[in-house]
């Protein structure tokens, strides 16, 4: 079972730096932990006998299973040791812990001896149950993660290869004016392009304009009558305290709110819904008042009838035929030699594989993913196709045993990390930040050398998307930067299987696992049974309270309670003195937490934290300068919150890789009110989003804070926030204190009074600025005067995206701009159309231009 060998991978790397280190609280226990590191290697050399492993019976299963748990048990001690061993060097932190405390090594060692008597029990049962110890055959991270790939294009615009045809057919009855339309239905398995037939129709342009309303809905099995209409409500802007909560009340609201407007709802993944007449009501009542339609997606065959669809409303798309089953798998396969195949034995066995796709979308673009990791090895090909089922897939199971192959192909770090994506709802769109944050904090990515786990994070999602087992929901134009990421309903089905055999995933009222996304307060109890919890999420607002007397989960690497936003400051208080417990944590989100008012003392007892994500708790103005003892952060994200000021003592947070939200007070009385300065000792920042406050007209910087982002030679991003400030030394600041290294790739200006750009603005200097976004600014050029007064610019910005928000004085024209900045990508909202002129897209309300390929 390589997701076992994955995490004895992982430990065996710990044990090991903790002998070879002579980490100080190993001392006494070097011997148990040898004993432990040649366990664990003869183990995962016992996993590598794929024969026995892939046949695994029930016995095996449970004895692996087992075997995890051994292991994550090995990683607390470990966690533990490096925490004491850590923080005594600190003569801060000297106060928390004894030098050498008896118990704590007593404890230690009869642990360690009790994990190791584990160890031995479970490897004496695998062996019994006939495996053999082989040579590894796992490849280190780094050489199996993706170089130099870029996502494809079509994972951002839905794929319609072979499917013009439906969506002409389908367009052609919403744009018939001969007919009042109300209800039209797409039905087929999953995979088949459904969904992907439906988006190309809501972002149409003709069918677009038609409409007053645009509305799509993704329903999912889990979801009622009356929590579509709520949603609807809520996207249509009808929702008010005063309708009734029940379905009737509802549909009068909606329809109220309907009236005398043409609307598109699209209704995506209906499943079976307890009551359908509401729906049959809801395309009534639109096709009276105006040209109106409801397009629903199902893969029932007969929900459709039931809803009141007509026969000749109903469409049902047929697989792709050979030719463009072809076209799309080449596009996916051949993406190393630009979807054309070079070779004509590539060409035969790939035509073999496509064939037994049976014309699915969905299973192509999966199969050709995993190929185009294989790209000039014929032989893989060929086992590949081998492994596929004889026939074309008719059924949904037999569809899932092929996606199945997929996955059994990732590299093993790469499947745990899928794993993860099994915990979200349905349809969910997720945030990829948070996704990765999970992945280092989990121990399944680590810094290596010039590359910071973050990076390695990224490049670990990219090969999923390159394989087309991870959808982008939303991402940067000018880059492909992933923002937010989705699964497809059928990958999301294998997963949550897979994680459910393997324990790692809460499905069921009774089961043991590792990870939860946790919704309500009846899953409070459900804990009580899973104190070895590695990882648990709120994921809806429904959040039950936790206190000092709430079950203890000490394995905790991450909670997540960015998923709700409702937690009063009663709450939050009994929240952080139970979280104060969790020493082991090392991701805590409390991102929207309304009733953070403080961050107290308590924080610092969170000694293995790497994340601290504080973003947008707005009412939080206060942090106990205790939170610069947390010497393993390596991300602090205060945006959009409130603080009055940072606690001195910044500088000795050296680990710090992105900080965020870091205020500013010029002119404070408090001491170290601003600690300006303590930036030039964060050497490892590559993120830093700073706010610029004032307290005193008069106040001045001193000369040691001039030019401090010097020395962080590796800063990548730069926010900005002046905070509409007007005063000279708040300018003075900008132009001389934050002045950016050559490194700078990306610069955001927000809230920006004074005209002209910083004077360090300089192709010259910023040689390496891709990406420029300014918002909220009385800024009225971009260029400067001596070069606009030019045809030809001494020099020119390499800047690939622009973003320009809110901006109404800027004044530049189109070919003007072209001609110091070859942009790819721009984005324009809330400008003026006098003084932004001949742009290529909408500059007063949201406007997205890319630049076709030359």
């Amino acid at each position: 079972m390589e997701l076992a060998a994955v995490a004895i991978q992982t430990i065996t790397q710990a044990v090991a730096k903790v002998v070879e280190d002579e980490v100080e609280y190993a001392r006494g226990f070097r011997s148990q932990f040898r004993i432990m590191k040649e366990k664990l290697e003869l183990t995962r050399a016992l996993l590598v006998d794929k024969g026995s492993v892939e046949n695994k019976n029930e016995t095996l299963r449970k004895a692996l299973t087992h075997l995890r748990g051994v292991i994550y048990d090995a990683d607390d001690v470990l966690i533990d040791c490096l925490i004491r061993d850590e923080y005594m060097q600190n003569a801060t932190c000297t106060g928390c812990f004894l030098r050498y405390d008896p118990f704590f090594l007593n404890q230690t060692g009869k642990r360690l001896r009790e994990i190791n008597a584990q160890m031995k029990e479970k490897l004496d049962t695998l062996t019994s149950l006939g495996l053999k110890p082989m040579a590894s055959q796992f490849k280190d991270d780094e050489d199996s993660s993706p170089q130099g790939r870029k996502i494809m294009s079509q994972d951002y615009d839905p794929e319609v290869v072979g499917l013009e045809k439906d969506i002409e057919t389908i367009k052609g009855w919403i744009l018939d004016p001969e007919r009042a339309l109300h209800r039209i239905a797409i039905v087929g398995m999953g995979g088949l392009g459904k969904t992907t037939i439906a988006q190309k129709i809501y972002h149409d342009p003709d069918v677009f304009s038609r409409f007053k309303k645009v509305v799509w809905i993704t329903v999912s099995q889990k979801f009622n009558e009356e929590k579509i209409l709520r949603s609807l409500l809520e996207r249509l802007g009808g929702i008010n305290n005063n309708f009734q909560n029940d379905t009737s009340g509802l549909m009068s609201t909606l329809q109220e709110t309907l009236r005398g407007n043409s609307c598109l709802i699209v209704l995506d993944d209906v499943w079976g819904i307890n009551n359908v007449a509401w729906l049959s009501d809801l395309g009534s009542f639109l096709s009276t008042t105006v040209s109106s339609c409801v397009i629903i997606t199902t893969r029932n065959q007969t929900l459709p009838a039931n809803m009141g669809v007509e026969d000749k409303r109903i469409h049902k798309p047929k697989p792709l035929d050979a030719d463009n089953s072809w076209s799309l798998f080449s596009k996916f396969a051949f993406l190393w030699s630009e979807g054309e195949c070079p070779d004509p034995d590539f060409d035969i066995v790939g035509r073999k594989i496509v064939k037994k796709c049976g014309g699915l979308p969905l299973a192509i673009k999966v199969i050709g993913g995993l190929l185009q990791s294989k790209s000039k090895n014929l032989a893989a090909w060929e086992e590949v196709s081998n492994s596929f089922l004889d026939q074309s897939p008719t059924t949904e199971d037999e569809v899932m045993a092929n996606l199945r192959l997929s996955y059994d192909d990732l590299p093993a770090h790469l499947k745990q990390c899928l794993l993860c994506l099994s915990i979200y709802p349905e349809d969910s769109e997720i945030c990829a930040e948070q996704l990765i944050r999970w992945w280092i904090a989990e121990g399944l990515i680590k810094e290596k050398s010039a590359k910071t786990a973050i990076e390695s994070g990224y490049q670990y999602l990219l090969e999923l998307i390159n394989r087309s087992l991870v959808e982008v929901a939303e991402h940067r134009h000018y880059d492909g930067r992933v923002y937010k990421c989705k699964v497809h309903d059928l990958i999301r089905e294998l997963i949550m299987k897979i994680a459910e055999e393997e324990g790692f995933c809460r499905f069921k009222e009774n089961g043991k696992s590792y990870w939860s996304g946790l919704i309500d307060e009846a899953d409070k109890e459900w804990l009580s049974n899973n104190l070895k919890l590695r990882a648990l999420f709120v994921l809806t607002p429904r959040c039950p309270d936790f206190d000092r007397n709430s079950v203890s989960l000490l394995s905790l690497r991450v909670l997540d309670f960015s998923g709700t936003g409702n937690l009063d400051e009663q709450r939050v208080k009994n929240l952080l003195d139970w979280i104060g417990s969790l020493k082991r944590l090392a991701c805590l989100n409390l991102s929207k937490a309304e009733g953070l008012l403080e961050l107290p003392s308590t924080i610092c007892k969170l000694f293995n934290l790497q994340f601290l994500v504080l973003r947008e708790c707005y009412n939080l103005n206060k942090i106990h300068p205790s939170i610069i003892n947390l010497k393993n952060l390596i991300v602090l994200d205060m945006a959009s919150c409130r603080l009055e000021y940072f606690p001195g003592g910044l500088g000795s947070l050296s680990h710090l890789q992105e900080l965020s939200g870091f205020r500013v007070v010029i002119g404070s009385t408090k001491s170290n009110g601003h600690g300006l300065g303590e930036l030039r000792s964060l050497t490892r920042l590559r993120v830093l989003g700073i706010v610029i406050s004032t307290t005193a007209p008069d106040a001045k910087i001193s000369e040691k804070e001039f030019n401090i982002l010097s020395a962080i030679a590796k800063l990548e991003v730069l926010a900005i926030n002046t905070d509409r400030c007007k005063q000279k030394h708040v300018l003075e600041t900008v132009e001389r204190s934050l002045i950016p290294p050559p490194s700078l790739r990306e610069l955001y200006l927000k809230k920006y009074c004074f005209e002209t750009m910083p004077s360090w603005f300089d192709p010259k200097t910023l040689r390496n600025l891709q990406y420029l976004c300014i918002e909220d600014a009385d800024i009225e050029s971009l260029i400067p005067r001596r070069e606009r007064e030019t045809d030809t610019p001494e020099y020119k910005w390499y800047v690939k995206g622009l973003c320009l928000k809110s901006l109404c004085n800027l004044e530049i024209e189109w070919d003007e701009l072209e001609k110091v900045m070859r942009l790819q990508s721009l984005e324009v909202s809330k400008c003026s159309e006098k003084k932004l002129k001949m742009f290529p897209c909408s500059v007063n309300e949201a406007g997205h231009w890319t630049r076709k390929q030359d």
